[in-house]
């Protein structure tokens, strides 16, 4: 087929359809997983990232040998990060860089059905113009995050271009064809392979591809008695898939290992069961019921895209055949796979009236390929359902609709060929008459069915895809519709709490501390949201240790202080030696005057700190506490930090001690030196106090408080010599 203005024509529908769908969300923010892709992604904002970082660190920019790596090596993808980073630090290039790639690979997707599935530039129009629609590939697009997904389609569906092109390029020509195939084609994979991971399957396609291709043109050719004139064709179709097959054989095997060596052999990626309950799913029954509850749920997705999530993680499906929400889940399931197998089996009986049959059976394999990575079917992933997953298998699904309605706008012209029946020069003369005037009203009846579904469609696709994207604004708005879809997710519950936390820092001027809210204010309505959410997330999943500690932090802060002492000591139990629930809560028992709570819990924070510097900040806070305390109490129960026993100590001893172990871990700390001056100076040892001061001055001079109380204990101790003489 010749190039035709007609292309030019439907691929700006295609692009313009595109842009219109997805534009407004260039003008959002960073939300969901862009804060970890993009924004604290050191590949993507370090100065000093070098091409071995790329090479050696996963998507999010962990060490591949990392036991924390999700094992994600897009290495393209993430230096496409950086070039938007580089050109301009707003998310508005992140976001319209995705929706001009989305245009990007709409466009080549018409050109795929044009030239692959050989659907007619009517078929190809629509089957494209579905894709750049669909309201399920608003994850991919509005999210920067699913770049990887744009990005590998791209190279996808350019490798099966170039492999259809190769096909009808003049068997004497065999270096062109031996370069393509040996080159171009393995080239596109690897840029493909490292865009994203899921690419791996495109040799698959290409075997199913030829397989389906080969066996329906020899049963069309052997029933019109055809096949001597096209086996030379076949043939070569035959070298230059094995060329082809070989050379991305040499680029997966090459990836393969350059990506086992980074990871250190650990190829397995760090999944928890909050993220996919999967990987806890014992028995083989179970698994397999999930499985098909999982995949059928995808196939709704496909087909009806009427309520989208960002996030589908535990518990949005039932974990066990045991579970109370199964049956249903079950039976919906087998309601949403019994609609996909009707839609296939009616394209595939109007396929048979055209003779297409090949290229709805290769339409199949598309989707069934290209999921197969995603599905928790072979490999773990880490989601049990991501909409960003079913981007380029979606096309599949456009293919077989296009498939239906270009039949529709076409079935005069199959009666007028006589496809299935052989008509007599009798027959055909007395029926030609009436025959040519019902066709000619069925054509026109057809072509306005098709083109008012194709219209109707597109309107109902539009509008979804425009509401769909709205949700992306915030995270307030994403997570809302997040919980509107799975109420019962732990995950998107802690994640509505987290961001109500912050909306009331915000309003709170930025506060950072463990503070009570003002009744009535706005902070304290926000952080009442975030309480609420927090604990439905826990009750959810108990042993959910983040969203335990934030509820507490909350609780405090909204002022339900026992409740939020009690949060804090439930996650101690859950993590015996979390420095920072240690830390709150030691916060928390001396804001309401609990000290002698407080010291002992500001004692363990000082076993459990990770390194010199919080042991030095414990210490300090420590000394803090025992110089409230009367000078000469003595202290029973105090381990000293020496390494003798602290029962003959008193306030004042131990608190120095701790004072002068601060001081020991940090030798800069300025205030560990000032803390212990005040104190000396308050028990009456001016002179010991003039020290610390002059000492805290030398390490921060520009701290006017520091000089002032040295200025002070300085007239102290002259004042002291003065009385004595």
């Amino acid at each position: 087929m010749k190039p035709s203005a007609w292309d030019g024509a439907a691929v700006f529908v295609v692009v313009c359809a595109a842009l219109i769908a997805f534009d407004k969300s260039t003008s959002f923010g960073f939300v969901f997983d862009d804060d970890v892709a993009v924004e604290k992604n050191m590949l993507v904002i370090s100065p000093n990232a070098t091409l071995t970082d790329y090479l050696t660190r996963d998507f999010w920019g962990v060490n591949m040998s990392s036991k924390y790596s999700h094992k994600s090596f897009r290495p393209l993808t993430t230096l496409s990060f950086r070039l938007n980073y580089l050109a301009e630090r707003s998310p508005r290039l992140f976001h319209a860089t995705n929706v001009y790639m989305h245009a990007a690979v709409s466009a080549l997707l018409y050109f795929v059905s044009l030239f692959a599935f050989k659907q007619g530039r009517g078929g190809a129009a629509v089957a494209s113009l579905l894709f750049a629609l669909h309201p399920v590939h608003t994850e991919a697009v509005a999210n920067v995050t699913g770049r990887s997904e744009m990005m590998y389609s791209l190279f996808f569906a350019a490798a099966l271009l170039v492999r259809v092109w190769v096909d009808g390029v003049d068997g004497e020509q065999c270096v062109t064809r031996s370069v393509v195939n040996g080159v171009v084609v393995p080239l596109l994979y690897l840029l493909a392979l490292t865009s994203k991971e899921t690419a791996a399957v495109l040799p698959a396609f290409f075997i199913a591809e030829g397989v389906f291709h080969h066996l329906c043109a020899r049963v069309n050719e052997s029933g019109r008695g055809k096949g001597e004139g096209k086996s030379e064709g076949r043939q070569m179709r035959f070298i230059s898939t094995l060329i082809q097959l070989g050379g991305m054989g040499v680029v997966a095997i090459v990836y393969s290992v350059w990506r086992t060596t980074v990871s250190g052999g650990r190829l397995t990626p760090n999944i928890t069961h909050l993220d996919n309950p999967l990987v806890a799913v014992n028995t083989t029954l179970d698994y397999t019921s999930i499985w098909f509850v999982i995949n059928a749920y995808y196939v709704r997705l496909v087909m009806w895209p009427s309520r989208l999530s960002p996030d589908y993680s535990y518990s949005c499906f039932p974990t066990s055949l045991s579970s109370p929400l199964f049956p249903s889940f079950f039976s919906s399931s087998l309601a949403w796979v019994a609609a996909a197998l009707c839609v296939f089996a009616l394209a595939l009986y109007l396929a048979g009236k055209r003779g297409r049959t090949q290229y709805v059976w290769t339409a199949l394999a598309w989707y069934i390929i290209l999921m197969l990575p995603a599905s928790n079917t072979f490999i773990l992933v880490g989601t049990t359902v991501g909409e960003r997953l079913l981007y380029l298998p979606s096309f599949a699904f456009c293919v077989l609709i296009a498939e239906f309605i270009t039949a529709v706008g076409e079935w005069h012209t199959t009666e007028k060929k006589g496809v299935g029946k052989v008509q007599s020069g009798k027959e055909r003369a007395g029926k030609s008459g009436i025959a040519s005037r019902f066709a000619k009203v069925g054509g026109r009846i057809g072509g306005v069915v098709a083109i008012a579904v194709v219209v109707g469609v597109a309107v109902v696709m539009m509008t979804a895809s425009l509401r769909a994207v709205d949700m992306w604004q915030n995270k307030t708005t994403l997570f809302e519709a997040a919980a509107e879809v799975c109420p019962t997710s732990a995950k998107v519950q802690k994640a509505l709490g987290s961001n109500y936390a912050h909306l009331a820092d915000v309003a709170g001027g930025g506060k950072k501390k463990i503070e009570k809210a003002e009744a009535g204010s706005r902070e304290h309505a926000l952080m009442q949201k975030a309480v609420h959410h927090y604990r439905l997330a826990v009750s959810i999943k108990p042993d959910f240790t983040e969203a335990v500690y934030e509820l507490g932090i909350c609780e405090l802060r909204a002022g339900y202080r026992d409740e939020g002492r009690a949060t804090l000591r439930r996650n101690l139990e859950l993590r015996p030696s979390s420095y920072k629930t240690f830390n709150a809560l030691a916060f928390a028992y001396l804001e309401d005057g609990m000290m002698e709570a407080a010291l002992p819990t500001f004692l363990d924070c000082l076993y459990y700190a990770w390194d010199s510097e919080a042991q030095s900040e414990m210490a300090t806070n420590i000394g803090n506490i025992l110089s409230t305390l009367p000078p000469r109490t003595p202290l029973s129960r105090l381990q000293s930090q020496q390494g003798g026993k602290a029962s003959s100590m008193t306030a004042r001893e131990a608190a120095i001690s701790y004072y002068l172990l601060s001081t020991r871990l940090r030798p800069r700390s300025a205030d560990a030196v000032f803390n212990m001056g005040v104190l000396y100076l308050n028990s009456g040892g001016s002179r010991e106090a003039a020290a610390c001061f002059a000492k805290a001055v030398r390490l921060n001079p520009g701290e006017q408080e520091y000089r002032r109380a040295l200025t002070h204990a300085v007239s102290q101790v002259k004042a002291h010599h003065s009385s004595q003489k």
